[in-house]
C-alpha cells in the first residue's frame, strides 16, 4: 500500500518507473499498477515451508543476513542495469533496506525508504519467540542485519522513514545522512465511514497472515485476551481479515475465529466491526491498519507498539493497553458503550484528515526530492560509488 500510494503521488510531478517482483496470479494487479506508473514486473516464487527453512539455515554461516539475501536475484540486478542504461534517472528509491543489495550504477541519487527498522523488528521477534531455534536465528539475524543496515545508510544519498522515532534511530547510527519522515497514511476518499450496520459483539483484525508479527498478534488475542472478553460478552467473535497460508488460516479457525483469507475489499469487514483490535507485540515502523481503521471511523483498541509512531492519544482517538486483562477490559468497554465507540471513531477520523492523508505525505516527499536534487554533491566514498552497501 505504501509503495502504491507513494508511486501515485510521485507520478503527479515526475516520470516514475516501478521495478518490482511479482507472484504468479497477480497479472490483474500488475496491469492496474501499470495505469499508475510504468511498471516492470519480474515473476518470482517465494520459498515456503521446508524450502524457506533450508535457506534460513544456509545463511547462519554467512555474514549476509537472510532478510536481505532472500530478495537477491540476478534477474532484478540485470533489469535495473538495463533500465539505467536506457534512461537517465535523477533518483533511484529502494523500498526497504531489504533491497539494499542492489548496485545502482551511475549518477542517480539513491534513497532508501525504510518501512521499518528491520534490525529492531528482528530483535523484537527474537524476544517474543517461544521456539528456541527461532529465537536464536532472529537474534543472530539482528546482529548481521544491523551491520548491513548501517553500511547501507552510510553509503546512500538519503533515507525516508515513517516516523520521527525511526528518524532518530537512523541519525544515531548514520550521522550526516539526510533523513525525512514521510508518514504512512490513508486514502481518505476510499477508507471513509460506510452506512453499514454494526454487528453486535463483533471484533475485527486486519493484516496479512503471511507476516509473522500479525500471526503472533492474532494467536495472542485468541489465547490470552478473547477468553477474558467472553466472560462478560460470551458471544464476542473475532474475524481475521487477510491472506495467509492455508495451515495458518485453518489454525485460526480451529481456535474459534473466522479467517476470511484474501478479500477484494476489506472495508465491509471493518465497517461491520463493533471494535477493531491491533494487539501487536512485535513490529516496526507504523501500522497502516491503524490509520485505515481510524479513517473509517471505527473504534480501535491497540497495544503501545501498535500505535507506535502515530500521533494518537489514548482515550481520545483510540484505547491503548498492553496487559491482556486491561486490553480485554478496553474491548468490553467499547462493546458495552456504543457512545464511546462513536466518540473514538469520530476523533480518529478527524485526526487522519488532519495529519495522515497520502496527499500530505506526497507533498513532503516532493519537497524532499526537490531539496535533494538541488543540494551540492557530497564527497564520494567507496560505498557511495556503487550506490549500495559496501558488503
Amino acid at each position: 500500500m505504501r509503495v502504491h500510494q507513494l508511486c501515485r503521488q510521485m507520478a503527479a510531478y515526475c516520470h516514475v518507473v516501478l521495478l518490482t517482483y511479482t507472484r504468479r496470479g497477480t497479472e490483474a494487479e500488475v496491469a492496474g499498477m501499470n495505469q499508475v506508473v510504468d511498471t516492470r514486473a519480474l515473476p518470482r516464487d517465494d520459498p515456503v515451508g521446508s524450502a524457506r527453512r533450508a535457506r534460513q539455515l544456509a545463511t547462519l554461516v554467512s555474514r549476509a543476513p537472510f532478510h536481505a539475501q532472500q530478495w537477491k536475484g540476478r534477474h532484478m540486478q540485470l533489469a535495473l542495469d538495463t533500465l539505467l542504461a536506457e534512461e537517465q534517472f535523477d533518483i533511484v528509491q529502494l523500498e526497504s533496506s531489504q533491497m539494499g543489495w542492489l548496485r545502482v550504477r551511475g549518477d542517480a541519487h539513491v534513497v532508501v525508504d525504510e518501512h521499518n527498522i528491520e534490525s529492531e523488528l528482528l530483535a523484537r521477534m527474537a524476544a517474543a519467540e517461544s521456539s528456541e531455534l527461532r529465537r536464536y536465528f532472529n537474534a543472530w539475524e539482528r546482529v548481521k542485519y544491523e551491520r548491513f543496515e548501517s553500511s547501507l545508510w552510510s553509503g546512500v544519498a538519503a533515507c525516508l522513514v515513517t516516523s520521527a522515532r525511526d528518524e532518530t534511530a537512523i541519525r544515531r547510527r548514520a550521522p550526516g545522512v539526510p533523513v525525512e519522515v514521510v508518514p504512512n497514511a490513508v486514502d481518505l476518499s476510499y477508507f471513509q465511514p460506510l452506512p453499514v450496520g454494526v454487528e453486535r459483539d463483533s471484533i475485527a483484525f486486519m493484516g496479512l497472515m503471511t507476516y509473522r508479527p500479525n500471526l503472533d498478534a492474532v494467536y495472542y488475542f485468541l489465547d490470552e485476551i478473547l477468553p477474558l472478553v467472553r466472560r462478560g460478552r460470551p458471544h464476542a467473535h473475532l474475524t481475521v481479515v487477510g491472506n495467509g497460508e492455508a495451515g495458518d488460516l485453518e489454525e485460526i479457525r480451529r481456535r474459534g475465529a473466522t479467517a476470511t483469507g484474501w478479500v477484494a475489499d476489506v472495508r465491509p469487514h471493518l465497517a461491520r466491526a463493533a471494535v477493531v483490535v491491533v494487539p501487536l507485540r512485535v513490529g516496526g515502523g507504523t501500522r497502516l491498519k491503524v490509520v485505515e481503521a481510524l479513517s473509517m471511523g471505527r473504534p480501535v483498541v491497540t497495544t503501545s507498539l501498535g500505535r507506535e509512531g502515530i500521533e494518537v492519544v489514548s482515550e481520545r482517538n483510540l484505547l491503548v493497553e498492553d496487559d491482556p486483562r486491561e486490553f480485554a477490559e478496553a474491548v468490553c468497554r467499547v462493546l458495552d458503550e456504543p457512545d464511546l465507540g462513536q466518540r473514538l471513531g469520530a476523533a480518529g477520523r478527524a485526526l487522519v484528515e488532519e495529519k495522515y492523508s497520502w496527499e500530505r505525505s506526497g507533498d513532503v516527499l516532493r519537497a524532499f526530492h526537490g531539496s535533494l536534487l538541488g543540494a551540492p554533491a557530497e564527497p564520494s566514498s567507496p560505498a557511495a560509488s556503487s550506490r549500495g552497501p559496501s558488503g
